[in-house]
């Protein structure tokens, strides 16, 4: 399921699976060639912008992402 939507001057954007989900805490600790560069890569480009980045997960559980960005006032560019 993904959903996007624009919010008092931000995306939000919420992607969400119902698959097996995994070990947070094992994923926050593992070394970057263990990680590997999907979720850190999102994490990055999200902050990059200003942006906040959550994940939820747990072994049976699926998986959700949550993502916010600020978006540019309008009439700026």
């Amino acid at each position: 399921e993904v959903l996007v939507r624009r919010e008092a001057g931000r995306l939000l954007l919420r992607i969400r699976d119902d698959g097996k989900g995994f070990d947070l805490s094992g994923a926050v600790a593992a070394t970057a060639d263990e990680q590997g560069f999907g979720l850190r890569g999102m994490r990055d480009r999200v902050q990059l912008f200003g942006g906040r980045f959550s994940l939820e997960s747990a072994p049976g559980s699926g998986t959700i992402v949550d993502v916010e960005v600020p978006l540019e006032a309008e009439g700026r560019g």
